[in-house]
């Protein structure tokens, strides 16, 4: 089976939810658990679990016929090192505060985990979704894409930068063999290159896509396209540290000014939704009047510019050019930004560039980016997205704000809706980060494919035990 993606992967960047990733990883990595459509946990490596009453204890017992693809058994020590891998920022994991609040992890014997932590907290299963089991043998040299071992279903074969990333089938996998022998991923970075070959067959599986070109050719009976759940929220970022949106009125004014209804229409054909919010309305907490604060009225936002003696500042808003999505939605951003007197200098990076400079919080004064991890929680948005962390891309930070996250992350069932309110609307009051339009990310799929396409956090990935092409 031949799948296609217009973004490079980044083997450097293995414990970090990343779109470059999401097509191969769950391919050739485990995890331990995976959360369902109910944001609960269901066994994978680890097969089951306790959880201490005070949310500080969590014991894992493990599947004892896990193998890495070197032949070597997959034990308590290696799942004790993978975290331990998730929690080093030079790994780049946005859930490594997460992984850095383990106090302990004691080994009962090869197949069970004793895991303590500092302070309670419900989100250890949020780190176990994004957190790949790795083998501390090569793990080292996986940055480089020549040695890349996991425990999946699929095996590397081999990676060529700029055309393509080859897998082939694990036929020892614990999970059972997969119908499919092999899987080729295509690296293609033009849109047009990427409808012609959905069109033509010689790709199976289409990712990256704008939802409007998608929609376009699925419609010819030969593809479908798959909105395959999920969570993808595109914001507009500001840097709430610099002029001149270290203002909250300034950004409060460029809140009213953006067209979330065009962008749903013109972008995603009505199949996305007009958001305040980083997060579902399944979301314990979600509130529609939250939810719908900014309205578009461009009036009032000149206005309020004007009054700030902003009309005719230049602004540098930067996008990713491996982000078709992104791409369109600047667009629409540019055009709304210049409607509300502002003049906007376009900064087009190329796709590994806008994802360092997005790690490093230097994607400037103005950005338009992607969030997926409302798939997760409102405290892994606030607290694991690059551009939406404590003194991340757009440097805001505040002592309510982390009182906010830390109340969220700490709370119990009872609790977190109220929680969660009280973060959502500190974080649309602040305006420093303007959620646009949420959507499933659509996938474009051969009609002659069978099977399951999940989504984890926001990212899909293939089901290679039901997945089967004909």
């Amino acid at each position: 089976m031949t799948l296609a993606q217009p973004g490079e992967p980044n083997f450097g960047a293995a414990m970090q939810a990343f779109a470059g990733n999401s097509l191969w990883e769950h391919l050739v990595f485990d995890y331990l658990t995976e959360l369902d459509e109910n944001h609960e946990p269901q066994p994978l490596v680890a097969k089951s679990w306790k959880q201490s009453d005070d949310l500080r204890t969590l014991t894992l017992t493990l599947r004892d016929d896990v193998v890495f693809h070197s032949g070597r058994p997959l034990t308590s020590a290696d799942v004790k090192y993978s975290l331990e891998q998730a929690a080093i920022p030079e790994n780049l994991s946005q859930l490594a505060g997460v992984a850095q609040s383990i106090a302990s992890m004691r080994p009962t014997d090869d197949h069970g985990l004793v895991i303590t932590l500092k302070q309670p907290s419900n989100r250890l299963f949020e780190l176990f979704e994004i957190t790949p089991m790795v083998d501390k043998e090569t793990y080292k040299q996986a940055a480089a894409g020549k040695l890349v071992v996991g425990t999946g279903p699929f095996s590397w074969v081999n990676y060529r930068a700029g055309n393509a990333l080859k897998l082939k089938k694990n036929p020892k996998y614990w999970g059972g063999e997969s119908e499919l022998t092999s899987v080729t991923i295509l690296i293609i970075k033009q849109s047009q290159a990427l409808i012609a070959s959905a069109r033509s067959g010689r790709t199976q599986l289409t990712d990256g896509l704008t939802p409007l070109d998608a929609d376009t050719i699925g419609s010819n009976g030969k593809l479908r396209v798959e909105s395959v759940g999920g969570v993808q929220c595109y914001v507009v970022g500001l840097d709430a540290s610099t002029k001149p949106f270290n203002d909250i009125k300034a950004r409060q004014a460029v809140a009213k000014a953006l067209d979330r209804g065009r962008i749903a229409k013109q972008v995603y054909k009505n199949s996305a939704s007009p958001t305040n919010l980083w997060w579902p309305k399944n979301t314990p907490g979600w509130d529609q009047k939250t939810n719908t604060t900014w309205t578009y009225d461009p009036d009032a936002a000149r206005a309020e510019l004007d009054a700030l003696g902003l009309v005719g500042t230049s602004i540098p808003v930067t996008v990713n050019s491996s982000d078709l999505i992104a791409l369109a939605i600047f667009d629409i951003v540019r055009n709304n930004l210049e409607a509300a007197g502002l003049k906007v200098k376009p900064q087009i990076l190329e796709g590994a560039a806008f994802v360092e400079r997005n790690v490093a919080g230097k994607l400037g004064t103005c950005f338009v980016h992607a969030t997926g991890f409302g798939s997760l929680s409102p405290v892994a948005c606030a607290s694991a997205t690059a551009h939406l962390k404590p003194d991340g891309g757009t440097h805001f930070t505040s002592p309510k704000y982390l009182q906010l996250i830390a109340a969220a992350g700490a709370a119990d069932k009872d609790h977190v809706a109220a929680a969660n309110a009280a973060l959502g609307q500190y974080l649309v009051d602040q305006a420093f980060n303007l959620p646009l339009v949420m959507s499933p990310p659509p996938l474009v799929v051969s009609k002659e494919v069978e099977g399951n396409v999940k989504v984890s956090t926001a990212f899909h990935y293939l089901d290679p035990q039901s997945l089967a092409y004909r």
